[in-house]
């Protein structure tokens, strides 16, 4: 996390849901959110006893509420993530892909992927080497099929395994079986 953009989405966020603390105890959840350690947000913060104050506060109702609030507000409402999944299945990093006619290659548009607000669909981007003094940019994404069977569990589109009573599985076969014979 960049440490300035960071603290002040932190800042913010405590802010918006903190009422009830000092503005020193404000600091201390911010500094422990971005750090994960009291005796290090207590002494951020100004507290006279870091070692000693920042366990305690650690364990304060009102700063206890007021980081589970933050963490709250961060949390995947079940629509984002099947929508997140659904991007995924969808295999919506396509549209991305460019043909670079001078290099006679596909590269990712990255920049624009993720100013699209597209970069969880990235699962890691590296570089693989060409020749002594060049590289290739290797981008890879999450399994679009793995994304996709996880939407159909989520929708509870498959059942049991052969199961001729699931109403899925016997429209498919429904389907399969008369395929052609509008012909």
């Amino acid at each position: 996390m960049d440490s300035i953009n960071g603290r002040t989405r932190i800042e913010t966020a405590v802010n918006d849901v903190v009422s009830k603390l000092s503005s020193q105890q404000r600091q201390f959840v911010v500094e422990y959110l971005l750090h994960g350690n009291a005796t290090r947000a207590a002494e951020a913060a100004g507290y006279a006893h870091p070692d000693k104050q920042g366990p305690r506060l650690r364990r304060h109702k009102r700063i206890q509420a007021a980081i589970d609030e933050y963490f709250h507000e961060q949390e995947m409402s079940a629509a984002e993530v099947v929508a997140r999944l659904s991007q995924q299945a969808k295999a919506e990093y396509g549209k991305y892909m460019k043909w670079d006619p001078i290099r006679n290659e596909i590269f990712c548009d990255l920049e624009r992927l993720i100013d699209d607000g597209l970069g969880h669909l990235i699962k890691k981007v590296g570089y693989e080497r060409t020749g002594a003094d060049s590289a290739v940019q290797v981008v890879e994404f999450y399994d679009a099929h793995t994304a996709l069977v996880d939407v159909g569990r989520y929708h509870g589109l498959f059942g049991a395994k052969g199961n001729d009573d699931d109403p899925v599985i016997a429209h498919v076969k429904y389907i399969a079986e008369n395929r052609g014979s509008d012909g």
